[in-house]
């Protein structure tokens, strides 16, 4: 939900613009299609029908408050796109904290030449606002077919080795965020993709996102941490013919839904293995041994 920062009213460039502009960039801040990004799909006379005014008098404000004098919003009309630039100055704190959240963002917007002002100006917030949040973005925006930047990938860009390096609100240098834990994400995802690869969509790398849900199930147990758990965990997901697809909605278990606290005691507990003598794949010693089995040739 956006806020409006009380200071709005010591912001000398809002203060002097006319009462019907002043209204205007407050309703598009509170606009409830507004998203997380401060940019939304949207056409000017349809914001003006719904506040019950006339075209011509909302595009004046609208022409006030996207002149280069003032710059407080950023339209491309005919992309159906309006931007407010330091939205996320003041609502970063309620901004997505994983790429994955970040995408179904860029998913609801239209491609238009304003992302290539968008997406630099909104990492360069984020940085001082916090690391890990903008190295989410950054993954989302290199991911997306909304933006491209001619060069080597955001991440890579910003983030020496992957890792998080930003700096605060005070010009502070944050540090690499290093695994420190030694928790093997790697070792974790490789298992996944050899065991269940042939059979559920492979994982191709650790997002944040999954990392967060990695280290969180590791933390959870002694037990868990243990990279021969995760191979038997997975192992179990195998033998489970519900899980991988074979149930009368075609649905399949995926690596988030799997990491998921509920979901993963529930499966590790057995609850989805099949029930009666043959339902499943195979065993896991034919696993092992049938490279032909372990390829998805013989189910």
């Amino acid at each position: 939900m956006a806020k409006i920062d009380p200071k709005i009213w010591n912001d000398r460039k809002f203060c002097s613009l006319e009462d019907d502009a002043k209204l205007s960039f407050l309703f598009l801040l509170t606009h409830p299609h507004m998203t997380a990004l401060g940019a939304m799909r949207c056409s000017i006379d349809g914001l003006a029908a719904e506040i019950g005014w006339k075209g011509s008098r909302f595009r004046e404000c609208i022409q006030v408050l996207s002149a280069e004098t003032c710059s407080m919003i950023c339209v491309v009309e005919e992309d159906s796109f309006l931007w407010i630039p330091n939205y996320l100055k003041y609502n970063a704190q309620e901004a997505p904290k994983e790429d994955l959240e970040w995408q179904t963002v860029f998913s609801f917007l239209p491609e238009s030449p304003l992302w290539e002002e968008i997406v630099p100006k909104s990492l360069e917030i984020l940085k001082k606002k916090d690391a890990y949040q903008a190295r989410s973005f950054a993954i989302a925006a290199s991911s997306s077919d909304k933006y491209f930047s001619g060069e080597e990938d955001l991440v890579s860009q910003h983030f020496d080795g992957g890792e998080v390096s930003a700096q605060t609100e005070d010009g502070l240098s944050l540090p690499p965020t290093p695994n420190k834990e030694n928790i093997p994400y790697q070792e974790i995802l490789t298992l996944f993709n050899e065991i269940l690869g042939a059979h559920l969509r492979k994982v191709r790398k650790i997002s944040p996102a999954r990392e967060k849900a990695l280290r969180a199930r590791w933390k959870s147990s002694k037990e868990r941490q243990n990279i021969n758990w995760w191979r038997e965990y997975w192992e179990i997901v195998w033998n489970s013919s519900f899980l991988l697809g074979r149930n009368h909605r075609d649905w399949q278990a995926d690596f988030e839904w799997l990491l998921k606290e509920n979901n993963l005691v529930k499966v590790a507990e057995g609850k989805y293995l099949d029930k009666k003598p043959g339902e499943s794949l195979t065993s896991m010693s034919a696993y092992e041994e049938n490279p032909f089995v372990r390829e998805g040739i013989v189910v």
